[in-house]
């Protein structure tokens, strides 16, 4: 399945990578960053989400078959998706596995149960990709995360990827084709639970608090290289 994926994420990234570099000029800043980071148990990317383009414009911000593919995404069952209603036919499904989005299980109230897939994927060594805020935020503010992405840098060792996506927030479709926006992918220095982590909260409040510093990483790469 991993070499499908790659293969069809690959694939599928040229026209995208084509369309955004043409459209809304996408760069892409802070590769050095992952140059030499320790894939070995995995690891996380972790970004802002200001539009349903995120999940395209992320991966065809690293290069063309990189070593970091394919981008495993942590993704809603197809039932949440109450504003995008048909995405509920294509979200889930096979065809979704197939390009590396996998549901959580929401409403369990356990990080071990409802992200026991990306786990294992991550365990495997892959790239998972998680929106710590769990939402598509739609105002300027950063706000607060859900603790998933601390869960996911504890239990499977693996760094987090601080990344911010500018330049797509409430960005319309007539925007796009005139060219009146500039897309732009900052990836920052490795994370690892350790450099998070407060140990002095209980376990309820122990992921929540560390992913709200992971989510003000994201928001120190506002502006980074302008």
């Amino acid at each position: 399945m991993k070499r499908l994926t790659f293969f069809i994420q690959a694939l599928v990234s040229i026209p995208f990578r084509l369309i955004l570099f043409f459209f809304v000029g996408l760069r892409a800043r802070g590769l050095a960053n992952l140059q030499n980071v320790d894939t070995s148990s995995g690891l996380i990317f972790a970004s802002n989400h200001n539009n349903q383009l995120d999940s395209i414009i992320l991966p065809c911000a690293l290069p063309l078959l990189s070593r970091l593919g394919p981008v495993y995404f942590v993704a809603l069952e197809s039932k949440e998706y109450t504003r995008f209603p048909i995405g509920r036919y294509f979200y889930g499904g096979w065809l979704f596995k197939i390009l590396g989005a996998y549901s959580f299980k929401k409403g369990l109230h356990n990080y071990a149960d409802s992200l026991a897939t990306h786990i294992t994927l991550l365990k495997s060594g892959r790239t998972v990709s998680i929106y710590p805020q769990g939402k598509i935020v739609y105002g300027d503010e950063i706000i607060e995360a859900h603790g998933g992405v601390a869960y996911l840098a504890q239990a499977s060792g693996a760094p987090i990827i601080p990344i911010c996506i500018e330049g797509d927030k409430d960005l319309h479709w007539w925007q796009f084709f005139l060219l009146q926006r500039k897309v732009k992918v900052t990836f920052g220095k490795s994370i690892y639970f350790a450099d998070i982590e407060e140990p002095g909260l209980p376990e309820d409040k122990r992921y929540h608090a560390a992913a709200q510093k992971v989510m003000l990483e994201i928001g120190k790469l506002i502006g980074n290289g302008r």
